[in-house]
């Protein structure tokens, strides 16, 4: 069996977050471990873009929100154990799904905050 490790690269965060549940989703039994990383250094998730969130119409960002919340409870979820590599910023929401995780691991550079 091989270890299934997910990278997720995308610049819009609607399209990434869809992207990451369908994780929760996916039947291939031989995956044993969920990892989240970026391959950004210095930041794990930094929370909401607020640029983008201005150009979102409310009912936009409504679904957007509960996308997120979707994708933590589907993240917590998850039948392999999850673990957040946190190695920079996890902000907001970005905080939120590294909480979601069954194990989070912080680098040097680990700065959390839900504020």
């Amino acid at each position: 069996m091989r270890e299934a490790i997910a990278k997720l690269q995308s610049t819009n965060s609607y399209v990434q977050l869809q992207r990451l549940s369908s994780l929760g989703r996916h039947t291939d039994n031989s995956a044993r471990l969920l990892l989240l990383h970026t391959p950004h250094t210095g930041v794990f998730c930094a929370g909401a873009d607020l640029r983008e969130r201005r150009t979102m119409s409310q009912t936009q960002v409504s679904d957007f929100l509960d996308s997120l919340r979707g994708l933590i409870s589907e993240l917590e979820s998850v039948n392999v154990p999850s673990i957040g590599v946190v190695d920079g910023y996890a902000l907001g929401g970005g905080m939120e799904i590294a909480l979601g995780c069954d194990l989070r691991v912080g680098g040097m550079s680990c700065s959390p905050s839900l504020h």
